[in-house]
């Protein structure tokens, strides 16, 4: 059985192209494509949070996003993209935000803001085909060409807009007897900002949105 030994975090981090706000999400499970290039068939590695593989070429299988990105990047599968990242499940999941009353959310996944940024924006090893399809590989990005990509970045930042409008008036009842914010369904990084009862780091995650690849950031429109 192959084994893979990972002991160093900042290494994984630098060899990631991961910054500090995303660190935490690296352990998630995504599921990548081994290419014709991954020679080992049926391979398994023990990582030490345990298991993965096997590793068959064009057969699917799960790992932690951090072995993800590095198989990617030397190009030894292509990442697929999670059921909730394209544009048809935001705009559902867009409706749906605003058709909730402000202290209701719609489920996300616990790691979405920075999941979206880490898929949308730190992966420079993909370039643009000839026809203008992303491409990594030799294959063509799960998560679509420059159009597709632009349409689900304008989708997540109108439904974070709206969870973050929904957070900062719970924030502001916190201290009151009416104060009914169900954090059930928030994420990782929304629970810390209402324990904070700060939105500071969804401001970060806005600006991480709309950073585009190769290029600067610019902010979306906070509202507040």
């Amino acid at each position: 059985m192959d084994q893979i030994r990972i002991c160093d975090v900042d290494l994984i981090r630098k060899a990631s192209f991961i910054a500090n706000e995303e660190f935490e999400a690296l352990d998630t499970l995504v599921t990548v494509v081994p290419s014709a290039s991954f020679t080992t068939f049926g391979a398994k590695w023990e990582l030490f949070s345990g298991e993965v593989g096997p590793f068959s070429p064009h057969m699917p299988t799960d790992v932690p996003l951090w072995l993800a990105l590095y198989l990617e990047r030397t190009n030894r599968c292509s990442i697929e993209a999670p059921e909730w990242l394209n544009a048809a499940h935001l705009r559902q999941q867009l409706a749906e935000e605003k058709r909730l009353p402000s202290d209701e959310f719609t489920d996300v996944h616990e790691h979405y803001l920075e999941l979206a940024h880490v898929l949308l924006n730190q992966r420079p090893w993909l370039r643009s085909g000839a026809n203008g399809e992303v491409m990594a590989a030799g294959s063509q990005d799960a998560l679509g060409g420059p159009k597709a990509q632009a349409e689900i970045r304008v989708l997540l930042e109108d439904i974070l807009n709206i969870r973050r409008h929904k957070i900062r008036e719970g924030i502001k009842m916190l201290d009151t007897d009416v104060a009914n914010l169900d954090v059930s369904k928030l994420s990782r990084l929304e629970l810390a900002c209402v324990r904070s009862q700060s939105l500071s780091l969804m401001d970060k995650a806005q600006e991480l949105l709309a950073i585009r690849e190769g290029g600067g950031a610019t902010a979306a429109s906070a509202g507040g």
